[in-house]
């Protein structure tokens, strides 16, 4: 029995318009009608975890019905590769620390890297106020953060990997806006929604009725405002993973590639940092879908590291439930030196998981990332493939 029932006419419409799960409507045929500019974008219809389940033989992700990519109709071409907006820092003095080369050398141990703008007493009591936090924790932590004029950086197990939720999200939909930013789609194309695309957990569009449209940029918007998951499924099958998976290694973090399925159990705080990195140039260039994105996710809900936090962030968090339970947070913090931070856990973001991760968080901005001096400008040019392999 259908889930929904929906009228017969509108029925006729969507088997008109998409005769499989793959062809899920007219790609890029442009819809100024009322009913596709109402589409809610409302927050207070998040319904918390994504609930994705892991096999426990292969402690992998289970997959939903959807379509394999090789299934999916192509009616408008898929981008191959959005060519990264990269900018990176000048490269011109030793002082400069490239995200790429920070890498912790000993296990469970909080180092810091370059040149904080605080002498090596504060440096020495930011740690030992870390390592407070860290030692009555009994849980798996990781977490990066990373001054963007590239003169300082934290760094805890930051290459340990966790299963990703939902932040896998951030540099998903980062490369569907550089698509369409290029050309390679439009904003404005339809899709709309049909049983293959449901997926429990978090965001709204589950609760709608088959047939609903929405475009490209709502998705986008929906799937980081409130971490739509039909969104985001809608989203992947409509750009396919081949181009995002070429982009994750144009900018070095091949770690975040998908297969098959949705989702990854190879992130890394590093990495998370990294995509956050980028995105901040990105927003910097003022790009019509950069100012979406920065939109959808600046000083939203359910922010999971920035909480004690006074100034402004952009965020895109994930969480599942137990026994495969984390909670994860990537952020851009909008302070006088903006930096990015990220947080992995296997936790299930209760009271205790929330008070370490954001104590520890306050002290990496209050203690480390904070500047005593004047902020340095964060320099900037064009990047070149021999720059992007320094990163």
């Amino acid at each position: 029995m259908m889930r929904r029932i929906i009228s017969f006419a509108l029925l006729i419409a969507v088997l008109l318009t998409a005769a499989s799960c793959g062809s899920v409507g007219e790609f890029g045929k442009e819809d100024s009608s009322e009913e596709s500019s109402a589409i809610s974008r409302s927050e207070d219809s998040y319904t918390g975890y994504s609930e994705i389940v892991l096999d426990p033989e292969s402690n992998e992700p289970v997959q939903s019905d959807e379509p394999e990519e090789s299934s999916v109709q192509t009616v408008w071409p898929k981008p191959t590769c959005a060519n990264p907006y990269v900018k990176a820092p000048k490269n011109e003095d030793d002082e400069y620390l490239p995200i790429r080369s920070i890498h912790n050398t000993q296990k469970n141990t909080v180092e810091v890297f370059g040149r904080p703008d605080v002498n090596d007493e504060a440096v020495a009591a930011a740690l030992a106020d870390i390592n407070s936090w860290l030692g009555g924790y009994s849980k798996k932590i990781s977490f990066c953060a990373y001054a963007l004029d590239g003169t300082a950086a934290v760094a805890y197990n930051c290459e340990d990997t966790f299963f990703s939720a939902c932040t896998i999200k951030t540099s998903f939909i980062f490369y569907c806006c550089l698509a369409i930013d290029q050309g390679l789609a439009d904003r404005n194309t339809v899709m709309y929604y049909q049983e293959c695309y449901y997926h429990k957990g978090s965001g709204d569009i589950r609760l709608t009725d088959y047939g609903t449209p929405y475009t490209l940029e709502t998705l986008i918007y929906k799937a980081l405002n409130i971490s739509d998951n039909v969104a985001y499924e809608m989203l992947t099958a409509y750009f396919g993973h081949a181009g995002y998976n070429q982009f994750m290694k144009d900018i070095g973090i091949p770690n975040l590639t998908l297969g098959s399925g949705l989702w990854t159990r190879a992130m890394n705080p590093k990495d998370l940092c990294t995509v956050w990195r980028e995105l901040y140039f990105y927003f910097e260039s003022g790009s019509p879908m950069a100012q979406v994105y920065k939109k959808a996710c600046t000083n939203t809900k359910f922010n999971y590291c920035a909480l004690y936090l006074d100034v402004p962030y952009s965020h895109k968090s994930g969480d599942n439930f137990a026994p495969n339970e984390v909670y994860n947070d990537g952020a851009l913090i909008w302070a006088d030196r903006p930096y990015v931070v990220s947080f992995l856990t296997v936790s299930e973001g209760k009271a205790e998981d929330e008070k370490v991760v954001n104590t520890i968080s306050k002290i990496i901005y209050e203690q480390l990332m904070k500047p005593v001096f004047p902020p340095k400008e964060v320099p900037m040019e064009e990047s070149s493939e021999d720059v992007r392999e320094e990163l």
